[in-house]
Order: C-alpha cells, then structure tokens, then sequence
C-alpha cells in the first residue's frame, strides 16, 4: 500500500498595509491519502475576518518545480481555474474555511500546496 504525502504550509499569512491587525490562513501540516482517494486540504481564515470578504487562492509546489497557480474561489459567480488544471482539483469554501479538493489522487500530486488570498483587488501574498 503507497501513501500519497500532500503538504500544506502551517501558516500563511495575509499581509495588508491599511490593516490594523494582519488576517492569517492556517492549514494543516499534511494531508496522507491513498491514490484514487479525494484528498481535502482546509485553509481557515482567522476568526475576526469575514471570509466572505476573501477570495481563497490555492497553489501547488511540486518537488523540483516552480510554484503553481492551481484556482481562486470566492464564490461560484466568483471563481477562477486555469484551463491546464484537471477538473479534479476544486476549491469550495464554507463559512471561515476554504477547502482544496483533488479527487483521484494521483501519485504526480504529491506536493505542498499553499493558499493565500485577496479582498478587493488587494493581493495578500503567501508567506
């Protein structure tokens, strides 16, 4: 039995010079799912933000490549994916927390996969 390894950034920040207070993303350490499996990797926004000001992006970093952008999700009339992205990877968010779903894993998804967002046109960037 091969484990399929999905890393996720424990902190990335929001950085946002008109903010008082800096909203912070937070997910989990790893994610371990078998191939053919649905991995869901969380990104939660600090509770005194409404998440439904923040569009969540997410990114993918595969061993020896360079950062990729994988899709935005706000809501489903503001969304975003590339179309070289598989249909199997998808970002839906409840309340404070956005998800990435990838549904079939495969062993080529085996990376660190980061979120960041945005609110209002301001980027905030990954840390």
């Amino acid at each position: 039995m091969v484990w399929l390894r999905l890393l996720a950034s424990l902190t990335a920040s929001l950085v946002c010079a008109a903010c008082r207070a800096q909203p912070v993303l937070t997910q989990p350490s790893a994610v371990l799912v078998l191939p053919g499996q649905t991995a869901r990797l969380s990104c939660t926004l600090s509770p005194q933000y409404n998440i439904s000001e923040f569009g969540i992006s997410w990114y993918q970093q595969r061993p020896g490549h360079s950062l990729t952008y994988l899709l935005y999700y706000n809501s489903e009339r503001d969304k975003h994916k590339p179309s070289d992205i598989p249909l199997r990877f998808s970002g839906p968010r409840s309340g404070s927390t956005g998800t990435l779903s990838i549904s079939g894993v495969q062993a080529e998804d085996k990376a660190a996969c980061y979120c960041g967002g945005n609110n209002g046109g301001i980027s905030y960037d990954i840390c």
